[in-house]
């Protein structure tokens, strides 16, 4: 045996359902030298899910309301939820991409010096670090996706909701 040597080791360590770190530590003469983390791996949720809008309190609490449905319990990747704006103008730079699907209401984006007014059935896609505002003067229910999910405050929480 060569005891100069370095020899890597991998090692596993499982943090939760959902969180798996994998760390290569080199090993010199049995003693540790350093180690590294090579990757962090997310397990995806598995199942398919139904979220059913009874289920939903989508009472907006100072104007606002978003539910974060697929959140980073579900993936690190894509976030969506459900949300309800009402009688509102929310000042906001987005660090995600978003796509706004306004299912009920008159609703209006504002970036910069121009104003998107959406109505159901529209989408409004906002990309980001861009500063915009959400304005609704009535009751606003939209759809929302965003990508990555772990920037927005609605889908970076870990919720887990009950399978049906």
């Amino acid at each position: 045996h060569n005891y100069n040597s370095i020899v890597p080791i991998v090692c596993q360590a499982k943090y939760s359902k959902s969180f798996r770190i994998t760390l290569v530590l080199f090993v010199r003469r049995c003693n540790i030298t350093k180690y590294l983390i090579l990757n962090k791996e997310r397990d995806v949720m598995s199942e398919t899910k139904i979220f059913r809008k009874k289920d939903l309190d989508l009472e907006p609490v100072k104007g606002m309301k978003t539910i974060g449905l697929v959140n980073v319990s579900f993936s690190d990747k894509l976030g969506a939820g459900i949300g309800v704006f009402e009688d509102c103008s929310i000042p906001w730079h987005i660090t995600y991409d978003e796509v706004i699907y306004i299912l009920e209401g008159q609703f209006t984006l504002q970036v910069g010096d121009k104003i998107f007014e959406a109505g159901p059935g529209d989408v409004l896609w906002v990309p980001r670090n861009t500063d915009i505002v959400y304005i609704a003067q009535e009751r606003v229910t939209f759809f929302y996706s965003v990508l990555p999910a772990g920037n927005a405050p609605s889908t970076s929480k870990h919720i887990d909701f009950t399978s049906v």
